[in-house]
């Protein structure tokens, strides 16, 4: 099969569905299928570029479309790759705010069908509308943006819908939307070769990893307060290393981490970005992971599902510990305690790309 896969944005380790994308292209190519990943909303160009990429051993060809590039303009390039490549399939990965910095993409829809390709379509909701509006503005966003996917999928017709957790497929059911689930897998690829710089993990003490980021509001609360609750009923040394891209929201929770941890002495480190090989042994040597997510929304964390899959136990600040996890990739592995999950056995390492990557093409194929 011939596979066009469009997402916002294909910076490597700046756009976590990008990310996939890429991973994605990677592993269907090398089940012997052509592949082209397309962005639509790249905002880390300045003009459209096309190049082949080396994803895991598989050449896969790659476009970049500006952001900064009008609409009608970025459409009419989009248009003009599709008719060349000539797809059997174009895959849509979805997330509101990919493609419109409100996450209200409203011509989104309306701009692609206006293209009148005829080739079949896929959509992958990574995000739907706002689950949990906080005030009034949000609630109006909610509103709008579950009328943009109604009415998108309405326009577009895709043969499959698929997300990446059962309550979004929950969801769009209550809408008259049928779907299925096709799971995550982690954007972190274990390293061949192990990375002996990597010095920040001691194996003497408790090593707390945050990948992600960074809390906001109430859930930032629940991450002191769990940590503050751990560093009283320990005697061991802890340090708590940071992971991701640096932001004025992520020095403003490396400030409050220290006024509340520092009467414990704990150790607190802010590694960045890092490279895919070093956060992998970092995945690999940390004690355990905090999760952001709710129990039912961590199947859709790109980052959860790497630490899982690199068989660190997780703890989710906000979980109280009722209700059941719908995530059944090791489950023994989620905590909504931080000592159990200090205390639970690490797993070996797993990836979930190709189970993912065989659903995917398998399902195509059902639908030819």
């Amino acid at each position: 099969m011939k596979i066009a896969i469009i997402c916002g944005g294909l910076e490597p380790g700046h756009d976590g569905v990008g990310d996939y994308t890429r991973k994605l292209a990677g592993a269907v190519s090398k089940q012997g299928h052509t592949i082209t990943a397309i962005a639509i909303n790249d905002k880390l160009i300045k003009s459209t570029v096309q190049y082949q990429e080396d994803i895991d051993g598989s050449i896969v060809e790659i476009a970049r479309i500006p952001s900064s590039e009008n609409e009608n303009n970025r459409f009419n390039v989009l248009k003009g790759i599709l008719l060349k490549f000539n797809p059997d399939w174009i895959s849509l990965q979805f997330v509101p705010y990919s493609f419109h910095a409100k996450g209200l993409p409203y011509r989104l829809f309306n701009s692609l069908k206006a293209m009148k390709l005829p080739y079949k379509w896929h959509f992958m909701f990574h995000e739907l509308w706002i689950d949990d509006p906080e005030n009034k503005k949000q609630y109006v966003v909610k509103l709008l943006q579950k009328l943009i996917i109604y009415t998108g999928v309405k326009k577009i017709k895709p043969q499959i819908i698929n997300v990446t957790v059962p309550y979004n497929m929950q969801r769009l059911k209550r809408i008259n939307l049928p779907s299925t689930v096709l799971g995550l897998f982690g954007n972190i690829v274990k390293s061949e070769q192990p990375i002996t710089s990597v010095d920040t993990v001691s194996d003497s003490k408790i090593n707390v990893l945050y990948f992600g980021g960074p809390p906001g509001s109430e859930y930032l609360e629940k991450v002191l307060e769990g940590l503050e609750i751990f560093c009283k009923s320990t005697n061991k040394e802890i340090d708590i290393t940071l992971v991701g891209i640096n932001s004025s929201s992520k020095e403003k929770f490396v400030k409050v981490l220290h006024q509340r941890l520092d009467p414990y002495a704990v150790n607190i480190k802010d590694l960045g970005f890092l490279d895919d090989s070093v956060l992998s042994e970092l995945l690999t040597k940390s004690t355990v992971g905090i999760v952001r997510y709710l129990p039912y929304f961590i199947g859709k964390s790109g980052s959860a599902v790497a630490m899982i899959e690199h068989g660190i136990p997780v703890w989710l600040p906000r979980w109280n510990g009722e209700g059941q996890i719908d995530y059944e990739f090791r489950k023994e592995l989620i905590h909504h305690d931080l000592k159990s999950a200090v205390s639970q056995k690490h797993e070996t390492y797993y990836s979930l790309l190709t189970d993912v990557a065989n659903q995917f093409v398998n399902d195509l194929n059902d639908n030819k």
